[in-house]
């Protein structure tokens, strides 16, 4: 269960999006439950959430195409779900966080191998600064 994180200034003329941050948080299958090697860098995400206080924070869960299409959907909410009630818990303020259970339909990694299924039980966490 690994985290990536990843900066990148990404110029965007349609949102005006000057900064996005993603982390990207590894679930084991079937589990919304954040593992503990997780709150390192959550916890870093956070401190940089609470400098830049004007940001909207989106939470997209996400899922192998293990299962059913519907409980992907469900699943990949939940953890989408932890990860917000776990800022909130940290002191972000709830009205900034959009919360999002993506299923399957956002796969990163081949959905075929197992490396690929790892990748994809996730959820994406970023944040954008308007202008």
């Amino acid at each position: 269960n690994k985290i990536k994180t990843e900066n990148k200034i990404i110029v965007d003329n349609n949102s005006k999006n000057l900064l996005q941050q993603t982390l990207a948080i590894n679930f084991e299958s079937n589990s919304s439950i954040i593992k503990n090697d997780s709150f390192i860098e959550l916890d870093k995400f956070v401190n940089t959430t609470k400098i830049l206080d004007n940001t909207i924070i989106q939470i997209e869960g996400n899922c192998s195409s293990d299962g059913s299409a519907e409980s992907n959907k469900i699943l990949s909410f939940k953890r989408a779900q932890a990860v917000a009630n776990y800022l909130v818990s940290k002191g972000i303020d709830k009205n900034r966080l959009i919360v999002i259970g993506n299923g399957e339909t956002k796969p990163k990694g081949d959905n075929n191998t197992e490396e690929g299924k790892k990748i994809n039980r996730r959820t994406d966490v970023f944040f954008k600064v308007a202008k």
